[in-house]
């Protein structure tokens, strides 16, 4: 069944699509008369047809139950842009809940190159979060400096890092406890990878070095295999 994040809100059990809704509903996805999807808002999915070009309430679903959990947080270095579509695709359905793009010293792009895609990559988080069948979509923002994010003692930071030990620095090592923290925060470097004042200052904030194996990933390989890795031991 088709679902769909929409702004507008419902008046009298039905909303005025926007002409963009529209078109996808009717010429994109060719929706029927009578034909189910589902619009979600606030954190709730709500039964609709179609009717004159206009979405109607047929009922509000029953709430999914959202235990409270350990808040997953992916904080990527700027890759090149085709790699970065698909790291917030595939972040977005394996379960991420925020993102954070960061300028690093090795990063190719430059940080207003990055922030004027804001609204395409707004676009590929709502369409992923559509198609993997979530009800919020990740909350998406952008660092010059690590400094900008305030961390706590219960988050756990988890330093992706190509020279890590295999052995000593292997991921379950760090995840065998978890009740103790609230955030997880998953850092993965540009293609060029983390310099040495980078990897200094994660030592200074008590972040934890975590190997992927002795293969050398890619930057956008490296999102999706840590994020995978974390989301199971979840």
């Amino acid at each position: 069944m088709h679902r769909f994040f929409i702004d507008e809100k419902f008046n009298n059990n039905q909303i005025n699509p926007s002409k963009k809704i529209l078109h996808q509903l009717t010429k994109v996805l060719r929706i029927q008369k009578d034909e189910d999807f589902v619009v979600i808002q606030n954190n709730k999915e709500y039964l609709c047809n179609l009717i004159n070009e206009k979405i109607i309430l047929k009922k509000e679903l029953q709430e999914k139950i959202i235990n409270k959990k350990i808040e997953l947080i992916l904080v990527q270095s700027f890759p090149k842009n085709k790699k970065l579509s698909i790291i917030l695709q595939k972040a977005t359905e394996i379960g991420v809940d925020k993102i954070y793009l960061w300028k690093t010293i090795y990063s190719n792009n430059l940080f207003s190159d990055i922030v004027k895609k804001n609204e395409r990559f707004k676009k590929i988080l709502k369409e992923a979060s559509e198609q993997s069948n979530r009800i919020k979509i990740p909350e998406l923002f952008y660092l010059k400096s690590i400094e900008e994010i305030k961390f706590v003692k219960s988050d756990l930071l988890l330093f992706f890092y190509e020279k890590a030990n295999p052995i000593t620095n292997n991921i379950k090592n760090y995840l065998y406890d978890l009740k103790k923290f609230k955030r997880i925060f998953i850092f993965i470097g540009p293609e060029g990878g983390f310099s040495k004042e980078e990897i200094n200052l994660f030592e200074l904030k008590k972040a934890k070095l975590v190997s992927l194996g002795e293969n050398i990933l890619r930057t956008e390989t490296a999102a999706i295999v840590a994020l995978a890795l974390v989301k199971y031991f979840l």
